[in-house]
């Protein structure tokens, strides 16, 4: 049986209704995997599991956070093939990625998950600035993260 063809509420929980256990995370990560609404660009590959918390400890986990690593993974990846692409001067794989990039904003997981209250959004700072030749900010936090 496949993530998709179980409920969330077959799933265990663990202890008031919005905590899930890691079997239940991963659950809701393997769904969000499964029907992911943009397309999985050349190179990469979603882990087949959700990443775990706690390094080692038992951790508990709120509903939808299988949803928003999915979407994490996602974006640390396009943002890296984003600037693997610039800085490899291929302006065409660029240009592709991030309009690939600039549809995360009108995905249900984004529009569910993301602060609309926040002052400058992930793609207000990463991307729009990228689209109109300044990569200088997207450049910057990838290499944050390496």
């Amino acid at each position: 049986m496949t993530s998709s063809e179980t409920s969330l509420a077959e799933i265990p929980r663990v202890g008031a209704s919005e905590f899930l256990s890691y079997a239940a995370h991963n659950w809701e990560y393997r769904t969000a995997v499964d029907n992911f609404p943009l397309a999985v660009f050349d190179g990469f590959v979603f882990p087949v599991d959700a990443p775990r918390g706690g390094e080692g400890r038992a951790v508990l986990y709120q509903q939808g956070a299988g949803e928003v690593a999915a979407l994490l993974l996602w974006i640390d990846g396009i943002e890296r093939a984003i600037v693997r692409a610039h800085l490899d001067g291929d302006r065409r794989k660029t240009s592709g990625l991030l309009t690939l990039a600039a549809m995360v904003p009108d995905t249900e997981i984004f529009k569910k998950f993301n602060d609309h209250q926040a002052p400058v959004s992930w793609f207000d700072h990463l991307i729009a600035p990228a689209i109109f030749g300044d990569y200088s900010n997207i450049v910057r936090a990838v290499r944050s993260r390496a």
